[in-house]
């Protein structure tokens, strides 16, 4: 996965074609440029969201935002894993804070709370696999035309 990502990116940077320029932006959010899909899914669930808050069905949204919490959990769509981790949390957290606003208004609170902690914590180890192949691969491709480069990367925990 981690190569296709890599082979994507190098593709998206090439400056020929303007609609991959234009879209760079948005396939570069993504591991893998076909998880576009996920924009278009997390636009649809905040219309639901908005729709089905005006006719007061908790339930209902309950269902769409713990749904989207699972879809984002299991595809883990994001080139960032942290982001995966935030955005599956963030959505969790909004079916707790519905629920909250119905029964139990500290629980709405607590549940809203949750996920600027899990930012703070997140913020204490920023870096992931896949930006460290991003990072090695960018410098790669400035050095790659002066001749031969040795690589050599090293994982500290």
């Amino acid at each position: 996965m981690m190569a296709q990502m890599l082979m994507e990116r190098s593709i998206l940077e090439e400056e020929t074609d303007r609609v991959m320029q234009g879209a760079k932006q948005l396939f570069c959010k993504y591991a893998k440029c076909e998880n576009v899909w996920m924009e278009v899914c997390t636009k649809v669930a905040a219309a639901a969201l908005v729709s089905v808050v005006a006719v007061d069905n908790l339930w209902l949204c309950v269902a769409i935002t713990l749904g989207m919490a699972l879809v984002i959990g299991l595809a883990q769509p994001f080139a960032q894993s942290q982001m995966n981790v935030l955005q599956s949390s963030c959505f969790a957290c909004l079916a707790l804070a519905a629920v909250g606003f119905r029964h139990h208004m500290a629980l709405a609170r607590l549940a809203l709370a949750v996920p600027f902690v899990l930012l703070v914590l997140q913020l204490r180890r920023p870096d992931s696999q896949e930006m460290l192949a991003l990072r090695l691969q960018q410098e790669l491709e400035a050095k790659i035309h002066e001749g031969p480069v040795e690589v050599s990367a090293e994982q500290f925990t």
